[in-house]
Order: structure tokens, then C-alpha cells, then sequence
């Protein structure tokens, strides 16, 4: 074959086909045009391919398309424009990017991170690789491009050579795509009602939903709960304070449960657990309501139901002479009730578990000699059981002390009062202070009722208000009706 190289590539003739190569794409490629004379041997592809090679480019042979280009010469048809060598090209460096320790919150997703936590991670553009074209020539590496991020809210460097991101505050991460910013936002707003399109919450920050909460939802907030709306048999549960502006309908189903104050219009037919004060505008109808702080209805009823408050109850209208039960108890913790009744479930089971051991061990006490014959084995299990049994006997008598201590912290706490605004019907049942009794007759006037520290029973006086000392202001009253008693004897 003979072979000329002119500028723009080579000429190649053989004994019945015309070869040209040219450089295409700045030297990128080299193309091949062949001429066949006729079909049969013309070009096979061990000499194709020791031609190229001894061209000396600096790029790779195709060997695909060179077998392609020798299987059609051969059947004696033209082929053009077919790419035989490449060079080894730059390769093109990738862009900065953002990675999120959770590519849902890219959809909105509720995605909660506490402070401190690595939130997403930053990779810089990498530089590219270098290359040459087949006549050697070099080709500049095309660095990637590098992206714009903005540090939002509660968002900040961490270890930043690593590109890390952290969390300032606990919250939701939040990416804004449009305006390349990452943020933590420790509040929750949910425009409207909170129904399928948004799905139950779990949120480590505060929610806010301005509008109602449909029946059967779940809301957990880990700091405060807002609701704009009305509530209808959900699940509501916030670490601090729960706001609703409108009311609660439990329909026996739903509960509410706050570790801070809480405050609605009405709530009827439902579970409250409230460790703050608990204000409601209107009415409690029929309620489980348990609370910590004092339970506020100055303006409203309370009709039917149980309601405990440690810190006193407070309602203008109480009970209901159409019959349905009311009982109010104030003065006592209904966490340090829960206590006390686990604690004494634990001491039930720990009797249990001394009496088994005891008939374990009782033959062993009335006669000694039955240890004489016990085997090796049966004198460890002797053992590990009679050290049980200490280990019980000591916890069980512990109980109760720790269930005076319960007791004594819940009495530091407790204001046990029930003001009444207008009237509290007959057959209201009352525990105050640990006393109980039940309203004999309808009684229409404002008035305070509190534990008589002389007699057992309820003393009834001047209206207080609910941050007055109950206690103190018994036995004030008490004092008085001494003082009396002694002048006009």
C-alpha cells in the first residue's frame, strides 16, 4: 500500500481500493473514505489496523469500525465518513452539588434534625483531566462550575474542608431550590385544614395550622401546638403549650395531650391530659380531662364527666340536674396517681414472686438436715434463690415510702378548691384534699367550696380565686369561727 500524509490527512492506495483519511473535529477524529475496485480481498483488517497504528496519532483505534469499514470494502461498496481513530479527549469536570442528608425535604417532606446534626454536604467542582488531539496537541482540562448556596436560618458551617452543613436548632429542613438556600425552621405552618393532602405530623418544632384538623389525624409537636380552627376527633400531642381557637369534639375517640398550658373555646366528649392550666371558654361536656395546673371554665359549665386538677376547678355553671354524673377531684396529681398505682401493681407482683420463693424454701427452713442431702446444683439454686428473695424483701419495703414522697410532692403543689361562679347542681360528686362527698341540693350562689380541716367534710366560703392559698384560706375561716365561738362563750 502507499501511503501520503498531506495537511489535512492521508492519501492510501492499494492494489483495488483508494483510502482517505482526513482529520476531522480540530484532529479529534480521523475519518475514513475507501474506493473499492471491484469485491473480494480488497482490505482486511490486520492491514487496516497496521496502518493506523503506524501513523503514529495520538488516540485510540476503533477496531469496530475498522472491521466495518474493511467487511463492506469487501463486498465491494463505498463507505464514508467513518470514524477509525480517536484521541484521548479532556474529560470534563463535574459541578459543585448539594447533597441533603435527606432528598425528600428537596419535596417539602417533614424532615426533622436536631442541633448539631450534619444536614447536608457541599462537593466542590472537580478540575477535569487534560487531553491531546491525535496530532499531539493539547487540550485544557474544562474545570467544573462551582454552585451557589445560601446558609438560611439555623443553617451554618460545620467542619467546612469536609463541606459539612449542621443544624443550629432543632427544626425541619428546608430547601429552597429557586433561591439556593438550606435552612432549619423550628415552625411548622400548615396553611387551611390538616386533612389527606397533608397526612398526620410529627414535627420536632412548634405547628401552626390555620384552619381545622379533621377527624382522625395525628399532630405531634415538640414544642408548642396552634390551631386556628376546630378539632374533630384527632390526636393532638405537644411538648409545650397547645392553643386552639376554636373547640374540641372528642366523640370518645380523640385525645389531647399538653406538657405545658392549654387553652379552647369548648371541648366535649373527650380525653384531655394537661400537665399546666387548662382554660376553656365556653364548656367541658362529659370529659376525661386530667390536669396538673388548675382547670379554668369562669365563664362556662362543666357537665358531666370526670375532671382531676391538682391546682383547683374553677367553672361558673357545675353539673347538671337532668342527672348525668359529674365528679370533680382537685388537690391530687394524676401523674402521681399513675405513679402510685404502677408502684403498687410492682409491689403486688413482688408479693407474688416472695410467696413462690417462700414455698421454695420453707422445707429447707423447717428442717435442716434436708440440706445435708441437696446436690451441688440444688445448693446454687438455693442460694441464687434465697438472695432473690432478700433482693425483694428489700424493694418491696421501700414502696412504700416512695409512695409517701409521690404523695408529699403532689400536697407542695396542690391548691384543692372548687369555685363556683353561679350554681353546682345536686349529686355533683366532689374528692377535695382527699375527702369526698356528694352535693345534696342544688345550690345557686358564688361561692368556694374547700376540705374543713375540723370536721370531715366540705366547708363552703367566700369566693376565691384560683392562685389564693385554699389551705390557707380555710383555716383562716376556721380561726374566725373559733374567735366567735370563744367571744360568745
Amino acid at each position: 500500500m502507499k501511503c501520503e500524509k498531506y495537511e489535512e490527512g492521508y492519501k492510501v492506495e492499494g492494489h483495488n481500493f483508494k483510502l482517505d483519511l482526513s482529520f476531522q473535529n480540530d484532529a479529534l477524529e480521523l475519518w475514513g473514505d475507501i474506493f473499492p475496485s471491484g469485491h473480494g480481498e480488497i482490505i482486511n483488517e490486520l492491514e487496516l489496523f497496521r496502518l493506523l497504528n503506524g501513523l503514529g496519532l495520538k488516540g485510540q483505534v476503533d477496531h469496530h469500525n475498522v472491521r466495518e469499514l474493511c467487511k463492506q470494502a469487501c463486498a465491494g461498496k463505498e463507505v464514508k465518513n467513518i470514524v477509525l481513530v480517536r484521541a484521548n479527549t479532556s474529560v470534563f469536570g463535574t459541578d459543585g452539588r448539594l447533597e441533603l442528608v435527606s432528598e425528600e425535604a428537596r419535596s417539602g417532606e417533614i424532615i426533622n434534625v436536631h442541633a448539631g446534626d450534619v444536614i447536608a454536604r457541599y462537593i466542590p467542582p472537580t478540575a477535569g483531566t487534560g487531553g491531546e488531539n491525535l496530532q499531539g496537541q493539547a487540550i485544557p482540562a474544562e474545570p467544573g462550575q462551582e454552585i451557589k448556596v445560601i446558609l438560611g436560618d439555623n443553617a451554618g458551617w460545620g467542619n467546612q474542608a469536609a463541606g459539612e452543613i449542621i443544624a443550629q436548632a432543632d427544626g425541619r429542613l428546608v430547601y429552597d431550590a429557586q433561591t439556593a438556600t438550606i435552612s432549619v425552621l423550628d415552625t411548622l405552618i400548615i396553611e387551611g385544614n390538616l386533612d389527606h393532602k397533608y397526612g398526620d405530623i410529627d414535627f420536632i418544632g412548634t405547628v401552626e395550622i390555620r384552619g381545622d384538623v379533621e377527624q382522625g389525624f395525628h399532630v405531634r409537636a415538640g414544642k408548642n401546638l396552634k390551631i386556628k380552627g376546630n378539632v374533630e376527633s384527632a390526636f393532638l400531642e405537644a411538648e409545650g403549650d397547645v392553643e386552639i381557637g376554636g373547640g374540641f369534639s372528642g366523640k370518645h375517640r380523640g385525645m389531647i395531650k399538653s406538657g405545658g398550658n392549654m387553652s379552647l373555646r369548648y371541648a366535649d366528649i373527650c380525653h384531655i391530659e394537661c400537665k399546666g392550666n387548662l382554660a376553656v371558654k365556653n364548656e367541658i361536656v362529659d370529659g376525661k380531662v386530667f390536669v396538673e395546673g388548675y382547670i379554668d371554665v369562669s365563664n362556662g359549665s362543666i357537665i358531666g364527666g370526670t375532671l382531676m386538677a391538682l391546682g383547683g376547678i374553677e367553672a361558673k355553671v357545675i353539673g347538671s340536674e337532668a342527672g348525668m354524673r359529674t365528679f370533680l377531684s382537685t388537690g391530687q396529681s394524676y401523674l402521681a396517681e399513675r405513679e402510685i398505682a404502677a408502684l403498687k401493681e410492682e409491689e403486688k407482683n413482688i408479693e407474688k414472686q416472695l410467696a413462690e420463693i417462700s414455698r421454695f424454701l420453707d422445707p429447707y427452713v423447717k428442717d435442716a438436715h434436708l440440706l445435708s442431702r441437696m446436690s451441688d446444683s440444688d445448693r446454687q439454686e438455693l442460694r441464687r434463690k434465697t438472695a432473690e428473695f432478700t433482693r425483694l424483701n428489700i424493694q418491696v419495703k421501700k414502696i412504700p415510702d416512695q409512695i409517701t414522697e409521690i404523695r408529699a410532692r403532689g400536697v407542695q403543689k396542690s391548691n384543692p378548691v372548687i369555685n363556683v361562679g353561679k350554681a353546682i347542681a345536686k349529686g355533683v360528686e366532689l374528692n377535695i384534699d382527699g375527702f369526698s362527698g356528694v352535693i345534696p341540693e342544688t345550690m345557686r350562689q358564688n361561692v368556694s367550696i374547700v376540705r374543713n380541716s375540723a370536721v370531715e367534710g366540705f366547708r363552703f366560703i367566700n369566693h376565691i380565686r384560683l392562685s389564693d392559698n385554699a389551705r390557707k384560706a380555710e383555716r383562716d375561716v376556721a380561726k374566725m369561727e373559733m374567735k366567735r365561738e370563744l367571744q360568745r362563750n
